[in-house]
């Protein structure tokens, strides 16, 4: 949902967002440090969780959900990426 709002509404893009992001992150990478069999549990779990965090982006940015795409423009290497920032 970060990453969602942080490309889709830059202007309002802030170092509390960019704080969440990297939290976030680094809570993904301790839970597959802990459990490495969920890294291939990943991908179908994009797929899963993509509508909720457009439904969240959308009611967090009053953005229409139809302003997102239909399936994630991220690949899960990208969002687990921690230099990488959407454009």
């Amino acid at each position: 949902m970060n990453l969602l709002k942080w490309q889709f509404q830059p202007e309002k893009q802030s170092t509390s967002w960019l704080g969440t992001i990297q939290h976030q992150r680094d809570e993904i990478e301790a839970l597959l440090m802990d459990s490495p069999s969920l890294r291939g549990q990943l991908e179908p779990g994009l797929e899963m969780i993509y509508p909720k965090a457009v439904r969240d982006a959308s009611r967090e940015t009053d953005l229409p959900e139809t302003a997102f795409p239909l399936s994630s423009p991220l690949e899960i290497e990208k969002i687990l990426d921690q230099s990488f920032l959407p454009d």
